[in-house]
């Protein structure tokens, strides 16, 4: 996998992701108990809140990145199409 670029600030759609990831185990994450069986069952929620933001937000990421790869290739394509067009009407003058 590429590097990803270490970002400090969050979109609103991020926000809103861990926000609701969050609310969907809140009654794990703000148990009061405190034995092994508690401390487990939080960090395993901890866990799958990293694990479905991270797989969310990197699927966005990588989706972003092809998108703009398909721009700079139609816009190559375009560009070629321009050029050989030049080219054939100079060809026919030149005739």
């Amino acid at each position: 996998m590429d590097a990803i670029k270490k970002r400090a600030i969050y979109t609103d759609y991020e926000k809103e992701l861990l926000i609701n990831l969050v609310k969907r185990r809140i009654n794990v994450i703000e148990c009061k108990e405190t034995n092994q069986t508690t401390n487990i069952k939080k960090l395993q929620a901890w866990q799958e809140i990293a694990d479905e933001f991270n797989s969310d937000v990197y699927s966005i990421f990588e989706k972003q990145k092809v998108h703009k790869q398909n721009v700079k290739v139609a816009k190559s394509e375009k560009k070629m199409a321009i050029t050989t067009n030049e080219n054939s009407i100079l060809r026919m003058r030149n005739s």
